[in-house]
């Protein structure tokens, strides 16, 4: 007996986790830096160097850069910053990831809560939402052919599966000049903005752009703002992706570090910019593959092995943006606004039976400003909705949502009213969960024939709710063609309860 098998790769689920971890550090002030009398704003940057995977978990580690903005005591100076760094570890229990799953790690947003605990030393908790996307297909081994001799039924599954899950980095080095009468830098933001992907054997083209602001105070104690925009183009290897795969590529900055150069007196002073961007590749493959759900041998007591297999197929992929607008109520009176930023996250996903999907995230935004001669800052959540429309009536279903934000605008409204308008984008993948049972081997080495000899020549059969020619014919060990032909069924899935077959014995 013949037997063709075939390996091939599922996935029964999307291996993604979202999680929060936290990071504690105690920051000394400079003996350069005057004493702390208030803490003006904070930011956290986590930056992953290191991940692993064994089985069930997740092991990372990186390093936490902190910037903090804050007014010294007794100073002449509106303000001042202190940076510092400290070793970041986190290990996390993620049930799909498995010793040699490919996977990235993505530090999506940040909460700093600070305590002056002295006026030298500052008590800083930091709060990270981390993303974890994996790769998921498994290998399955599946029987794609028997000879003629055992009957078979076999179907086609449509399946889409996560292939590829991993982080490749672009890094951005620049000279550029910056105003001469600079004393400090007091906060930096750098983002990136893409603008198009290509793929291509083996390769992403990512072009975009990098925006990078920066808050400083001069040498005659104003506080002032720089702006640079810088477009970019890089070829990322990435093995085993193909331009017909459904790629999807997050850019987020990783790591920011601007320097000054010694101020010689001219007219601009030298700024060395490196910014490390990450992207954060997912690519989605879909196939058909076919498998024999069912098999017999009208000859032989044959042994057959079924395997539950899970799959995944693409329903929709669709994008909406939303544009949110919102206010923030500040302490006093503004007088310049210098920076704002924004990252969106999700809350929560829901579907129902009527198709309908609902992403709820928030927008969580900050703002630095001036007021009095001095830096503030203000914050604000902003809840945001995303509606999609699915298939109606889906027993298990995975969404995968993206969020991004970019081209945040902003306007003074009154003396304690800023006005933001943030776009923000959703794209949302909803796959459909199903499983099925399908033949993964068949010995014949313990097969005993089927012994007819005793069997009457003819079995009339009435067909009852719920029959097939198939199961009757399998029951009965014949072939199926043998009792439609003797019964002069031309179509065999057309049969009624109550009809009365002839069972021949032999074919």
């Amino acid at each position: 007996m013949e037997i063709e098998k075939k390996t091939i790769k599922l996935c029964g689920g999307l291996c993604t986790a979202s999680f929060k971890a936290d990071a504690d550090s105690d920051i000394i002030v400079p003996d350069t830096k005057p004493d702390v009398l208030k803490i003006i704003g904070a930011a956290a940057t986590l930056v992953i160097k290191e991940k692993y995977a064994q089985k069930g978990k997740v092991t990372l580690s990186g390093v936490v850069y902190y910037r903090i903005i804050y007014e010294g005591e007794n100073d002449t100076m509106a303000a001042r910053s202190i940076e510092y760094t400290a070793p970041f570890s986190h290990q996390h229990e993620i049930a799909c990831i498995d010793d040699n799953s490919e996977f990235y790690a993505l530090p999506v947003s940040s909460s700093v809560k600070t305590t002056v605990v002295n006026s030298r030393k500052i008590s800083v908790h930091s709060v990270f939402d981390i993303k974890v996307s994996s790769a998921c297909a498994d290998e399955k081994t599946l029987v794609t052919s028997l000879d003629d001799s055992m009957p078979s039924r076999s179907k086609t599954i449509k399946c889409t599966n996560k292939v590829i899950s991993k982080e490749e980095d672009i890094e951005l080095s620049e000279m550029i000049d910056f105003p001469n009468n600079a004393a400090d830098i007091l906060a930096v933001n750098a983002t990136v903005n893409r603008n198009d992907i290509k793929v291509v054997n083996n390769k992403i083209v990512v072009k975009g752009e990098a925006v990078l602001k920066i808050v400083y105070i001069t040498t005659d104690n104003v506080i002032d703002e720089f702006n640079y925009n810088s477009e970019f183009s890089d070829v990322l290897d990435v093995l085993g992706i193909q331009p017909e795969m459904m790629t999807n590529v997050v850019l987020a900055v990783k790591e920011c570090n601007v320097k000054l150069a010694e101020n010689m007196g001219g007219e601009a002073v030298p700024l060395t910019v490196k910014i490390v961007a990450a992207a954060y590749i997912d690519a989605y493959e879909s196939a058909e593959e076919t498998g024999i759900y069912d098999a017999y041998s009208p000859e032989m007591n044959i042994e057959t092995t079924y395997e539950d297999i899970g799959y995944l197929t693409l329903l929709a992929d669709e994008t909406k943006q939303s544009n949110v607008s919102d206010f923030l109520e500040t302490n006093g009176a503004v007088e310049n606004i210098f920076d704002t930023r924004a990252v969106c996250t999700v809350r929560s996903q829901n579907y129902n039976t009527e198709g309908d999907i609902t992403i709820e995230a928030v927008v969580s935004a900050s703002v630095i400003y001036s007021e009095n001669g001095r830096l503030n800052t203000v914050k604000k959540d902003i809840p945001v909705t995303f509606k999609f429309d699915a298939q109606k009536g889906l027993a298990d279903i995975q969404i995968v949502p993206y969020l991004s934000v970019s081209g945040i605008s902003y306007a003074q409204k009154g003396e304690r009213q800023i006005e933001l308008k943030i776009p923000v984008m959703c794209e949302v993948l909803v796959f459909a969960k199903s499983s099925d049972k399908l033949l993964s081997d068949v010995s014949t080495e313990n097969a005993a024939k089927i012994d007819k000899t005793n069997q009457p020549s003819l079995i009339i059969y009435f067909v009852k709710e719920g029959d097939t020619l198939w199961n009757i014919a399998k029951k009965y060990n014949v072939l199926v063609e043998d009792i439609a032909r003797i019964n002069g069924i031309e179509n065999e899935n057309v049969i009624m309860p109550g009809d009365k077959l002839i069972i021949p014995k032999k074919r």
